[in-house]
């Protein structure tokens, strides 16, 4: 018995040479061979037809053509105006501001100035009150003995005085009014040269023409 099943098992082939050997095509016949190449040829052929360059470009011409689409120029144009727009406002309100305040330091000084002439000349009045003769003139041009304005021989200008004080038809206080730290000589060189050169009167607001005396020079009153 045993030696009939080692016989069996040395006639039996193995299942490993079985495998290797085994070709599906082997067992077509030659018809059948030929009809699984024309399909194979057939598969090929249609993956080919269906591979179209064209539309591979057509796709991508679309993707390009919707980016040049969603391109404006109008916009970027706009844009640009706005970011322009921009900076030139940011310059105007730059500019705005420096020249506001450049415009507002004369303005200031001006005020201040005004503030101050009131007060001197609120005092002038106390001082010198009219019941008792006196005149406060303000803004009082140096004239020679005709009534015309002299000028500064090296300045060419002329001078105007804050307040004269008068009193029975003569000059009897000169006040000019600064701030604190102006400096006034040049103004009382100048003022010194046109007396000199005959710069001695004053027309009052009645139109009288009255000598400034030698003795009375223009005083600085210096406030705040």
């Amino acid at each position: 018995m045993i030696e009939a099943l080692a016989k069996t098992a040395e006639t039996r082939p193995s299942f490993s040479k079985v495998s290797k050997s085994f070709n599906p095509d082997a067992r077509l016949t030659p018809p059948e061979k030929d009809a699984v190449q024309r399909s194979e040829n057939q598969k090929e052929q249609s993956d080919f037809q269906h591979y179209d360059p064209d539309r591979r470009i057509e796709a991508t011409q679309g993707e390009q053509e919707k980016t040049i689409a969603h391109y404006d120029p109008d916009k970027r144009i706009e844009q640009q105006k706005k970011n322009t727009e921009r900076v030139e406002n940011t310059n105007k309100d730059e500019y705005t501001d420096n020249n506001e305040k450049e415009n507002r330091e004369p303005i200031k000084n001006k005020q201040d100035g005004l503030r101050r002439e009131k007060e001197v000349e609120d005092e002038l009045r106390e001082k010198y009150p009219e019941k008792e003769g006196y005149k406060v003139e303000s803004e009082m041009y140096l004239r020679d003995k005709n009534g015309n304005i002299v000028r500064d021989p090296e300045t060419g200008e002329a001078r105007r005085i804050d307040f004269i004080v008068t009193k029975d038809g003569k000059v009897v206080d000169s006040v000019e009014v600064t701030s604190k730290t102006a400096d006034k000589a040049g103004q009382t060189a100048k003022e010194q040269r046109i007396r000199e050169n005959g710069g001695n009167y004053i027309k009052d607001s009645e139109g009288n023409l009255i000598e400034i005396p030698k003795d009375v020079n223009t005083r600085i009153e210096r406030r705040d």
